[in-house]
């Protein structure tokens, strides 16, 4: 927990992160996740596509990073619902020691972007640090997970804090594409930059992620703001904590 960033900065100070607005920025992120992802995790069929259970669920939060009016890239939470969650498919008995606990669940999925667009890692940062905030202090989701391919994994790990609670596997909903299973507790996020740190480590990784504000993100007005009560045992591995 102690990598640092710079703070990103986009080329083109006119893109913005935000949730979806309209049916047409919907169906615009999701043909960038088809065209991303086809032939990789979904066969090539479109009206299969459409009928992604998840992709079409009241549960997923939507954003997207809009370029003069076009959806460049986008990413989305699913938060936990009777429907379930993907990996509920990959790592059942993992989700079900969260939810045993009561907490919130939300999953990282479907991101893409514009191909044809050159893309920036600060524009993936960004993406990232809308759906940290929006997850914890808009969607009241405590924790997340992701279930992602071994490089994507490994990112998710350094510069993103998340936590690796298995071996390299086969994910059924993927297409059987070799995935790891990571999560981050954000109640524990939230403290550490909150209370851990000083004014001036504005560089810290979760500190920019959950509290500093950036130009090119624009959340809901509406904002839960958290008390900042130490959580349990919040250094030890989760796989100690939820034997």
């Amino acid at each position: 927990m102690t990598s640092r960033v710079r703070i990103p900065r986009l080329a083109n100070p006119d893109v913005v992160i935000r949730l979806a607005q309209s049916p047409e920025e919907i169906r615009a992120a999701d043909q960038l996740v088809f065209r991303n992802y086809v032939n990789l995790y979904w066969p090539d069929d479109i009206e299969a596509f459409r009928k992604n259970r998840y992709l079409s669920c009241a549960a997923r939060h939507i954003g997207v990073a809009v370029d003069a009016g076009k959806v460049i890239a986008t990413m989305s939470m699913v938060e936990d619902s009777p429907l379930g969650l993907p990996s509920d498919t990959f790592r059942p008995e993992l989700l079900q020691r969260f939810r045993r606990v009561k907490r919130r669940l939300g999953e990282m999925t479907s991101f893409a972007a514009d191909q044809s667009v050159p893309q920036s890692m600060s524009l993936v940062m960004l993406l990232f640090k809308f759906f940290f905030q929006y997850s914890f202090y808009h969607a009241d989701i405590q924790r997340v997970v992701a279930s992602c391919r071994t490089r994507h994994a490994d990112f998710y790990e350094k510069h993103l804090g998340f936590e690796k609670l298995m071996s390299a596997a086969p994910h059924p909903y993927a297409g059987n594409v070799v995935c790891q299973f990571v999560t981050l507790d954000m109640q524990a996020v939230h403290v550490r930059a909150r209370c851990g740190y000083g004014e001036d480590a504005k560089d810290h990784l979760h500190r920019f992620f959950m509290l500093d504000e950036h130009p090119n993100v624009r959340l809901p007005a509406s904002r839960r703001f958290r008390p900042a009560r130490p959580p349990k045992r919040v250094e030890e591995p989760l796989l100690e904590v939820y034997p």
